[in-house]
This record gives C-alpha cells, structure tokens and sequence, in this order.
C-alpha cells in the first residue's frame, strides 16, 4: 500500500526504519519532481540510453541542492539486456549490503558516473 502514500508520508514511514527515499529520473517526461522536504535526494543523472531524462537540467536544478544535505545519485534504468548502464557511483571499499549503500550515501563519500565521466559530489 505504498503507493497509495503521498510523498512526504512515505518519507515518514521510511525514516522509522533507516531508508532513505531517492527520486529518480525526476525531469523525465510527464513526471513532476517531488519537493525536497518530501525525499532525502535526487537522481541527478540517469543513464537509459533510450530516455529523455533531461539530465543537464536535473543538474542545474538538483545538484546544488548537495549543499543542503541532499544526497545525490546516478543510475540507469538497466530493464533490458542492451541497456548496458553507464551510470552509478564509485566507491574506495566494496558495497556488500544495503546497510553500507545507505550508509556511504549518507555520508557523501563516493562519486558518480555519469556516462563516460566520473564526477566528484
């Protein structure tokens, strides 16, 4: 019954339990961005080689938005074999759970790919 939350409760529910709510691809086509008290952060890239994701604008728009605490992200919607990712983040140790991928999100300690680039937060 997730889904039948609005966006700010779910960020609610999710903090009682550690999880940390991620807007993806949020200036794709008909897909409105949720406010930034309603989500702990952004996708700012997106790597679907078939997606307008408007990844320049997210950019623009989000990235600042690092400053005040907002964890940024880079994926890819990897749904098909020839949707080779070209996105993600880059560490210095493995990532081997999801208790220390929340973690080296919050902590800010970790790149992006974005395409062929690797960029700093």
């Amino acid at each position: 019954e997730l889904s039948d939350l609005e966006a700010h409760e779910l960020k609610e529910k999710a903090e009682k339990y550690g999880i940390i709510v991620i807007q993806a691809h949020p200036l794709r086509f008909n897909q409105r961005h949720l406010h930034p008290s309603a989500v702990h952060g952004y996708e700012v890239f997106n790597g679907h080689p078939e997606q307008k994701s408007n990844n320049e604008a997210v950019n623009l728009i989000f990235a600042p938005m690092a400053k005040e605490g907002k964890i940024l992200t880079s994926g890819t919607d990897h749904h098909d074999g020839h949707h080779m990712p070209n996105a993600g983040i880059v560490t210095d140790a493995p990532i081997t759970s999801l208790d220390e991928l929340t973690a080296t999100l919050r902590s800010g300690n970790y790149s992006l790919i974005k395409g062929d680039k690797i960029v700093e937060l």
